[in-house]
């Protein structure tokens, strides 16, 4: 059975889809599972030993141009099932113009009159990856925990060389895209400053034009700033050997959980019952304890407090994060 799943969205939403690859492996084992992704997101489905081959759509050089070419390629594989979980009218065409016996796809697309199978899409009670596994409950009824962790570093000795002085370090992922996710530089500060104190050495993760934030938290020699400096794969096996992944509501959060890493998320002005929250046990959340009636604010994260005050942050206490550790 050959099966297309389509997330073309940002690097967390592709974690979070990559688990329904491991859900449709167990149901069978036989099939072949293809992945449509956005450019500089496939490093992530290479840690994904259920997913057969990856796709690549490039949506900065000429999306329209390269899209096509991803379809022309795409219709030459006659696909038993395209599921889509991509919300948005490009990922809908690619879907409707690739061939497929049966397609599905969420209510929100504005394609879903052409699929065969439509899931409403509601932010409610239930976790992501249960939202997701309703895709493919007509084929594959069987949403189960059992399969985390559903990423797996492919660790080599040239990783392990690399990487090895850092086992047991904390590690801190401490950026976000969104102002109102990130929690405060000085906070940061705060927590790193007391964990040196406490004689635990750490690690500072991100993307490269991240760097120049975190070299603003390494107060001594103990907190290295490796931003920029990792590759997917050693980030991931990193997270494996660390003694905890702390880092915002973002995509860390959900590599972490995809790795079943030990994980402190700090929650600012998100909140986890949208379903975004760790998705393993050896996780702990972390967010402002007395009721804010401006939170949340919104479903994703924000420029900048709509009100200016930002207490769903600062009103985080220090200690609530290392009572974690």
């Amino acid at each position: 059975m050959e099966i297309l799943i389509i997330q073309t969205a940002y690097l967390g939403d592709v974690i979070l889809a990559s688990h329904l690859a491991a859900q449709i492996k167990f149901c069978y084992p036989e099939s072949t599972i293809h992945f449509l992704v956005r450019k500089e997101n496939e490093q992530v489905l290479t840690l994904s030993p259920f997913i057969d081959r990856i796709w690549i759509l490039d949506k900065n050089k000429n999306k329209w141009k390269t899209m096509y070419g991803v379809i022309k390629s795409l219709r030459g594989v006659a696909f038993d099932k395209i599921i889509n979980l991509h919300r948005f009218f490009s990922s809908g065409i690619i879907s409707f113009l690739i061939n497929g016996k049966e397609k599905i796809g969420y209510d929100k697309n504005p394609l879903s009159f052409l699929y065969d199978i439509v899931v409403k899409h509601q932010i409610d009670d239930k976790h992501e990856l249960e939202r997701n596994t309703l895709l493919i409950d007509s084929f594959c009824n069987i949403y189960n925990k059992k399969f985390i962790p559903w990423l797996i570093p492919q660790v080599s000795h040239t990783i392990v060389d690399h990487l090895a002085i850092y086992n047991n370090h904390i590690i801190i992922a401490p950026c976000s895209v969104w102002f109102t996710k990130q929690f405060p530089l000085h906070k940061w500060k705060e927590l790193i400053k007391t964990l040196r104190h406490r004689n635990e050495s750490i690690v500072l993760v991100g993307a490269k034009s991240e760097f120049d934030y975190c070299q603003q938290l390494v107060v001594d020699s103990g907190v290295v700033n490796l931003s920029g400096k990792l590759t997917l794969a050693e980030l991931a096996y990193l997270m494996t050997i660390s003694k905890r992944v702390i880092t915002n509501d973002s995509a860390p959060l959900h590599l972490a959980s995809a790795l079943n890493a030990p994980l402190t998320a700090i929650f600012c002005s998100t909140i986890p019952s949208f379903g975004f929250g760790p998705a393993h046990e050896d996780a702990a959340v972390v967010e402002v304890t007395k009721s804010l009636p401006c939170r949340p604010c919104g479903l994703h994260g924000k420029k900048k407090c709509p009100l200016g005050h930002f207490q769903c942050a600062e009103n985080i206490n220090i200690s609530q994060i290392l009572d974690t550790i």
